[in-house]
Formats: structure tokens, sequence, C-alpha cells
């Protein structure tokens, strides 16, 4: 049997990564977390989209092949779908070829080569399959179609994410306690302004039943969040490893909101 160069162990290795959703490794502190795997992607396009693609990973201060993979992700179609499973996470439906295949109608000029997001990768791959366009046309047509969204749309959308979920948080601690409730701050107070310092046993019993239920309603809505990002593909690391831990019943490593009393 022929031996391996070390260059080619390593190819073998990162496409065998690439055949799972995710992977575990350790991080700078030496905890075991789980990311998502890259995968090889080989295109040619136009000069002019691979100019559109630096600018926009530019602004968004990204590396390319992190611009590339959000582009995929934010543009294409939602094909996958969640399981239980820790590293194979992801189910890909059986997508039945279009009877015809649409290429670019010209050969493009500049060839790229990005280690992109694995999820992006099956994304475009399923993509492809269903619309009857080559890897190259899609990849091509998505960044000359992409717009960037402005930093003030994101704040906004952030500001009301935020402002809903205050609301939700105070309309259900007010229902489940006769005495306290959660303020817009994220403190639990008095309904009448008493100090804790004169709260009766009764009061206290409901600021620990309170703060149970707090710690509840802040991990769904972590949950919630992680899932939704990872459907999309865009999780963080942190988030990634938190929704791994959830699906393995751990609590740990999952943070509370600050300032409960």
């Amino acid at each position: 049997m022929k031996k391996l160069t070390p260059d080619q162990r390593y190819y073998r290795k990162k496409k065998k990564e690439a055949e799972r959703n995710f992977r575990r490794m350790k991080d700078r502190d030496g905890k075991l977390s789980i990311k998502v795997t890259r995968k090889v992607l080989n295109v040619s396009i136009k000069q002019e989209a691979f100019i559109i693609l630096e600018d926009l990973a530019k602004r968004a201060k990204l590396s390319k092949w992190e611009m590339l993979s959000r582009i995929l992700l934010y543009q294409i179609p939602q094909y996958q779908s969640l399981n239980s499973s820790e590293i194979n996470r992801y189910d890909w439906p059986t997508i039945k070829p279009a009877k015809t295949k649409h290429y670019k109608g010209s050969t493009g000029n500049k060839q790229i080569t990005y280690r992109i997001n694995s999820t992006a990768w099956k994304k475009l791959d399923c993509h492809s399959k269903a619309v009857g366009k080559s890897k190259a046309r899609l990849v091509q047509e998505l960044i000359m179609d992409h717009k960037q969204i402005p930093d003030k749309t994101i704040n906004q959308k952030k500001e009301k994410v935020k402002n809903h979920k205050e609301k939700h948080e105070n309309y259900h601690s007010k229902n489940l306690t006769k005495k306290l409730f959660i303020n817009s701050d994220n403190v639990i107070v008095h309904k009448k302004g008493i100090p804790m310092d004169k709260w009766d046993d009764d009061e206290y019993r409901q600021l620990e039943n309170l703060q149970k239920i707090q710690i509840k309603m802040f991990k769904d809505m972590q949950r919630k969040q992680a899932e939704e990002n990872l459907l999309l593909g865009t999780a963080t690391d942190d988030e990634t490893a938190k929704y791994s831990d959830w699906l393995s019943d751990d609590p740990q490593d999952i943070s509370e909101p600050p300032d409960w009393i």
C-alpha cells in the first residue's frame, strides 16, 4: 500500500470531517466544544463578482470565505432540519435533480477555492440540484445580488428583540408572584416598593421561586436563539457549544441573567 504524504493525510482528514455537520475540538482553555466543519468549494466566477465579494468582506470585517458562507446561508432557502444528534445534527433531504442544468454563459476569469461553512456548502448543493443551476452560476448570482444589511437595521432588530423579551418577562413574573416582579432592568423588586431588608419569609420564598422561573425563561430564550442560528448556520462557537450541552441534558456552562436582586 502506497504511503500517503503529510499533505494527503491532512486532506483526507479534512474531507472526512466535512462529511459531518460539526466536530469536537478543544478551545484555548482546553475545554471540549463543538464547532461547525468546513468543506472546499472550488468555482470560477466573474472578476466583477470577486471584487464585490472582497468589498462585502472588507465592510463586514470578515474573511472572504466567511463572507461567502454568510451569503449562501442568508440567501439560499432552508433545506435542512434539526435532529437530536450531537454531531450529525442536521437531516438533509434527497433532492431530485432538475431535468436540465444551467451553467454560466461564459467561463469565469476568477477561480476561487475556499473552505466554507459545511452547512453553507450543503445548502448550495441542495439548491443547485433543486433549481437546475451549477454551483458556479449560483455563487456568482448570489454574490452579485447580495445587499449588505445596514448596521442601523441590525441594531433596530436587536432593540426590538430586547424590548419584546422585557415585556414577556415582566408579564409572566407579575402573574406568577403576588408581591414581587422583575423590572425592565432585570431586577426583582417589590410591587409596593418595600426594600428587601424588610421582606417577610413569604416574600423571600417568592423571591426564590421567581429566580428559578427567570433562569428557566432565560435558558429557554437562549436555546431558541441558538436553534434558530444553527438552522441558519450562523451560530457562534459559544452558541454551538451551549446547544450541544442542551442536547445532552448538561446544564453546565449556560450563563444566567445578571443582577438577580
